[in-house]
C-alpha cells in the first residue's frame, strides 16, 4: 500500500468516525476479510460512502478485496475496501463475502 492509499484509509475512518458524514449511522471495525466485487459493469469504488461522492476506480467483476469496514448509510451499506489498484468505499451489495 502506497502513501496515498495511507492517507485515504486514514482520511476515510476519519470521516466517520468524527461523524463528518452526515448519512454515516455506524462504522463497524472488522478485522480484514475478503469479498469479491459481482458488478457486471464493474464496482464503482468512491472516496467517501455515499453514491455522490468522487470516484476513486472501479473494480472488475471477480476482483478479490480486503474489507476493513463497513457503513451503514440512509440507502445503503457501504464496505471500505482494499485492493491492489484502488482503496475506497463501494456499496455492500455488490459483494460476495466469504472467500
Amino acid at each position: 500500500m502506497n502513501n496515498g492509499s495511507l492517507e485515504l484509509l486514514k482520511e476515510a475512518m476519519l470521516l466517520v468516525c468524527n461523524g463528518q458524514e452526515e448519512e454515516a449511522a455506524l462504522m463497524v471495525a472488522c478485522p480484514p476479510r475478503h469479498a469479491v466485487a459481482m458488478a457486471a459493469d464493474g464496482l464503482n469504488v468512491r472516496r467517501q460512502p455515499k453514491a455522490d461522492a468522487e470516484k476513486v476506480g472501479v473494480l472488475e467483476s471477480g476482483t478479490m478485496v480486503s474489507i476493513w469496514g463497513n457503513v451503514i448509510g440512509a440507502n445503503r451499506v457501504w464496505t471500505f475496501v482494499i485492493d491492489r489498484e484502488v482503496i475506497g468505499w463501494t456499496a455492500t451489495e455488490y459483494l460476495t463475502l466469504g472467500y
